[in-house]
């Protein structure tokens, strides 16, 4: 209980918001984005050369994209899936953590 811990980069796991559309800041969280399919690469492509371990995908819907049983939780070609093929697509080493979040 009285050990040292040591934090390394690769103990963390960073969130990105990814919607399909261009950046735009969260409202509620200054200086947290929400970003396109391609950005989001871009970015963590960033953060594995930080040594950064890994990340956990939020996607954004719109509203169109909603129904009440979720279906775009299912959808193959949904901004999560999209970015988990580009990242892998780009070699990016670090690990993926993803939800499907049906609530909204």
């Amino acid at each position: 209980m009285l050990q040292r811990v040591r934090l390394r980069a690769s103990d963390l796991i960073v969130p990105v918001f990814v919607h399909d559309g261009p950046k735009l800041e969260v409202a509620s969280m200054p200086g947290v984005f929400r970003l396109g399919v391609d950005d989001a690469a871009d970015w963590l492509d960033s953060m594995a050369e930080l040594g950064i371990g890994g990340y956990l995908v939020v996607g954004v819907l719109g509203d169109d994209q909603k129904d009440a049983v979720g279906s775009s939780g299912e959808a193959g070609d949904n901004v999560v899936c999209r970015l988990l093929r580009e990242t892998q697509r780009r070699g990016n080493p670090m690990l993926a953590i993803t939800d499907v979040c049906l609530c909204e």
